[in-house]
């Protein structure tokens, strides 16, 4: 039989352990409620581009100001294509990875249920994931040919880059000259038709690039 001291001391250790495994198990669960609430906040300013899902009014949650845009702009679609890379411990060969994103904080649309502008933001936001699928693309072929330095990858990069821009700024000039040359009672009409238009094509150069999904 255990003596009296004896069995208070253990008592007290075991009460000491205990109290250990709460803190230990408390820290661990604060931490971890931290890094989800960190997560969720990045998940309430970025989008990552989805096909299955389009975007809405609510996503936009920036706002218009003439000071720093011109007043005949409708919307905005602020993206951000995010580059890392790893380097194959066997190969030795660069492993990229490209995401494309819409910041919400940054994206506007002007007109409440304005829906051309939410389409046309929309189709802008294709225009990103198409350069990212072409930069994967490339970035395959580079890996097939065991090309191991980065600088011929970083030159995919950039000449995507330049021509996601260049698809951008066509896919706006056709629209607002659309809107311009069609100044009677069927402009809308003219508007949807060439939106739409647009749409079919991004679908279609999208799907032929399915592979390259991320």
């Amino acid at each position: 039989m255990r003596k009296p001291l004896e069995l208070l001391l253990s008592v007290k250790r075991d009460v000491n352990s205990t109290l250990t495994k709460f803190i230990i198990i408390f820290f661990l669960g604060y931490i971890a409620a931290s890094c989800r609430t960190s997560i969720a906040s990045e998940n309430n300013d970025f989008i990552l581009w989805n096909g299955s899902e389009q975007l809405t009014f609510k996503d936009f949650k920036g706002k218009f100001s003439p000071k720093v845009f011109t007043t005949d702009l409708d919307g905005r679609c602020a993206t951000q294509c995010r580059f890392e890379h790893i380097i194959d411990k066997n190969t030795r060969l660069p492993k990229f990875t490209i995401k494309c994103y819409f910041l919400r904080k940054d994206s506007f649309i002007r007109y409440k249920n304005d829906t051309i502008t939410l389409r046309h933001e929309q189709v802008h936001f294709n225009i990103e994931e198409l350069f990212c699928r072409l930069t994967r693309k490339s970035w395959d072929s580079l890996n097939a040919l065991k090309v191991r330095t980065l600088s011929p990858y970083n030159a995919v990069k950039y000449k995507h880059h330049k021509l996601v821009a260049r698809y951008n700024r066509n896919f706006d000039e056709n629209q607002t000259t659309i809107a311009l040359d069609s100044i009677d009672d069927k402009t809308e009409q003219y508007v949807r038709s060439n939106l739409q238009t647009w749409e079919v094509k991004l679908r279609e150069e999208l799907r032929a690039l399915e592979e390259y999904k991320e």
